[in-house]
């Protein structure tokens, strides 16, 4: 049975919108650093939607089958160190990003 949840959703939204108003440099754009990925993206680094929404899809599967939350946690916690590791994005990015997941799946 396939239940759909809308904290991801929400968590999507609210990082976009977040997004277009900080518009924060990345770290290879502000230390002129080549990120491992090789791209050269320009702004909007601040919340990471990528950690953003991995928390939130972890979160949410946890509460319907916690082996596969708990895979799912793993994977959104290796994707949060890529992020950091590849220089796309600041540790303020990410911790703010997994706030934004655990508040909205909260409510």
């Amino acid at each position: 049975m396939l239940v759909l949840t809308s904290e991801p959703i929400a968590v999507l939204i609210v990082t976009v919108i977040l997004r277009i108003i900080i518009d924060r440099k990345r770290p290879s754009e502000k230390y002129d650093l080549v990120p491992i990925d090789g791209s050269r993206k320009k702004g909007r680094s601040f919340p990471s939607i990528h950690v953003a929404l991995s928390v939130s899809t972890a979160l949410a599967v946890l509460h319907y089958g916690p082996n596969m939350g708990l895979l799912l946690s793993t994977l959104a916690g290796t994707i949060t160190i890529v992020r950091l590791l590849s220089g796309v994005h600041y540790i303020t990015d990410v911790a703010a990003s997994i706030i934004i997941a655990f508040v909205i799946n909260m409510i």
